[in-house]
């Protein structure tokens, strides 16, 4: 069985130690390579087996911390084989499938992907609709406050109360139960989110390429027309 080297740089800055469950610094206080050549700081090291990286990561989750994007590893790096196999499994449209697909790997053509790897086409990496963040994953989907009343108007349809982050901890799977038992509880509302997504995604570039302002209004009316169609019983007012 392959075996995983978890590093730990010695001379990284304050904030980065504190981050560290305290029991790992003092159990790896021995566990040390001797440098030869070099002026570099002898890195700490804790040599292990594939179950116990995946036990020491997965088995807390109140001891990982908690990055936003674009610091935050992309969702398919901690997403169970269970999750992916509930993900394909959503009854949702095959546009929004690929739309959410491209999100969990990461490769959402963001402003600041498009600025990173097509400067000249697009030469900032800040959102079209509010001008004052960077467009990340995060700020596309759900974090941008000129989308934020849509989201608000699902999660009344949807008679829950919750935030936005909680919106996007769903859609990423990193709140959701990692077992296929636990996650079929939440299919209703993945599947309904999910149908939220076909929105922001049509709305988002009708927006850009046709050049316009996010139309809160047609943005709620055409999901409740997209319910409707697809018979979910809410009623078009």
């Amino acid at each position: 069985m392959p075996e995983y080297v978890l590093t730990f740089i010695v001379n990284s800055d304050d904030d980065y130690k504190d981050s560290l469950p305290p029991d790992i610094t003092e159990d790896l206080q021995h566990w040390t390579i001797p440098t030869r050549n070099t002026t570099t700081a002898p890195t700490k090291t804790y040599k292990g087996s594939t179950r116990e990286y995946r036990r020491f990561w997965q088995a807390s989750t109140d001891v990982q911390p908690t990055l936003t994007p674009p610091s935050a590893p992309s969702p398919r790096e901690r997403m169970s084989k269970h999750q992916w196999h509930f993900f394909w499994s959503l009854t949702i449209p095959h546009n929004v499938r690929n739309f959410w697909w491209r999100l969990l790997l990461n490769k959402l053509p963001t402003r600041l992907h498009r600025h990173r790897h097509q400067p000249l086409q697009c030469p900032t990496n800040t959102c079209t609709f509010c001008n004052t963040a960077i467009e990340d994953n995060y700020h596309m989907v759900v974090g941008c406050p000129v989308k934020q009343t849509f989201w608000r108007y699902v999660l009344t349809l949807m008679d829950l109360q919750h935030d936005l982050t909680t919106i996007w901890n769903w859609i990423t799977f990193y709140d959701l139960p990692r077992n296929k038992t636990g996650l079929d509880q939440h299919r209703s509302n993945l599947t309904m989110l999910g149908k939220a997504l076909t929105i922001i995604w049509q709305q988002h570039w009708r927006s850009v390429l046709g050049d316009e302002p996010w139309n809160d209004q047609l943005a709620a009316s055409s999901f409740r027309l997209l319910l409707w169609k697809q018979g979910n019983g809410v009623v078009l007012e």
